[in-house]
C-alpha cells in the first residue's frame, strides 16, 4: 500500500489516502455537499474536478469517498496502472512499476502488466501473474496456454517459457482474482 495526500478540488486542504502500489489515481471529484444525500434519478455533477474522467471498466476502478477539514466531499478514482498509459493522466502513483526478471541469470523479461488477463470482468476470468520459478508448483495446473475454456475451470494455471537469455525454462504461475483478488507479482524464485 502507498499513502498519498491528495488535494481537495475545492480548498487548500489535503486528505491522507492509501491505495495498493501499482494503482494510479486519475481523477478527484469535489463536492460542496454530500452527493448521496440528494434524490434524484442521476448523479449530482461536481463542484470541481481535477484530472481527466477516463473510460475505464468500472469493475477495474476503485473509489474511495472522504472528506476534508472543511467539510467538501471528495470522491476518488484509482485503477491499475495499466489503465492509464499517458504519464500525465496519472495525478497519483504508482508507486512501483514492477519488472521481472529471470529467478536464474536476471534477465530482464518484461513488465508485469503485460502478464494481466482480462477475459471478462468476472473475478473468475481475470488472471494475474504471481510468480516465476525455476521448477514447476504442483499448485498450478500447467498449460500451453491461457484460454477462456481453460480459465473459467482452473483458479490457478502455470505456463512453461524458455529465457532468452540464459536458456533456463521458466514457469509462470498465474492465479485468478478470485483465488487472489490483489494484482499483485509476488517474485521470481529458483524453486
Amino acid at each position: 500500500m502507498e499513502t498519498y495526500q491528495v488535494d481537495c478540488p475545492l480548498c487548500e486542504d489535503s486528505v491522507s489516502v492509501r491505495v495498493e502500489y501499482y494503482e494510479v489515481i486519475y481523477y478527484i471529484e469535489g463536492f460542496l455537499s454530500n452527493p448521496n444525500s440528494l434524490l434524484s434519478w442521476s448523479e449530482p455533477d461536481p463542484d470541481a474536478t481535477v484530472g481527466r474522467e477516463l473510460l475505464v471498466s468500472p469493475d477495474w476502478v476503485t473509489n474511495e469517498k472522504v472528506q476534508c477539514d472543511n467539510d467538501h466531499y471528495i470522491i476518488i478514482y484509482s485503477c491499475h496502472y495499466e489503465h492509464v498509459d499517458r504519464k500525465r493522466d496519472r495525478l497519483y502513483g504508482p508507486s512501483k512499476q514492477v519488472k521481472l526478471f529471470c529467478p536464474s541469470c536476471s534477465y530482464l523479461l518484461g513488465d508485469h502488466s503485460d502478464h494481466i488477463l482480462r477475459f471478462d470482468s468476472d473475478l473468475s476470468m481475470q488472471y494475474v501473474l504471481r510468480t516465476i520459478t525455476l521448477k514447476p508448483n504442483v499448485n498450478y495446473k500447467q498449460t500451453d496456454a491461457i484460454t477462456t475454456s481453460k480459465a473459467g475451470t482452473f483458479d490457478q494455471l502455470a505456463m512453461s517459457h524458455q529465457c532468452p537469455h540464459c536458456g533456463n525454462q521458466l514457469f509462470y504461475n498465474y492465479s485468478n482474482r478470485r483465488a487472489n483478488q490483489s494484482e499483485a507479482f509476488r517474485s521470481s524464485s529458483s524453486t
